[in-house]
C-alpha cells in the first residue's frame, strides 16, 4: 500500500490527509495524529473528490 496526500481535504482540515488504496475501487481516507491513525472516510474513489 502506497499512502498519498489528498491536498484538497488537507487544506479543508487543516492538517495531511492521506488516502491508501485498500483494493481497486476501494481506498480509505485519513491523518495520522501522534501514534494514532484516524479514518475520516472509507469508500470508492469518489470519497474524496468534491
Amino acid at each position: 500500500m502506497r499512502p498519498h496526500k489528498i491536498h484538497k481535504l488537507s487544506a479543508r482540515y487543516g492538517r495531511t490527509i492521506f488516502a491508501v488504496d485498500v483494493e481497486a475501487d476501494l481506498r480509505v481516507v485519513f491523518y495520522i495524529e501522534g501514534d494514532l491513525v484516524v479514518t475520516v472516510d472509507i469508500g470508492a474513489h469518489g470519497i474524496y473528490r468534491g
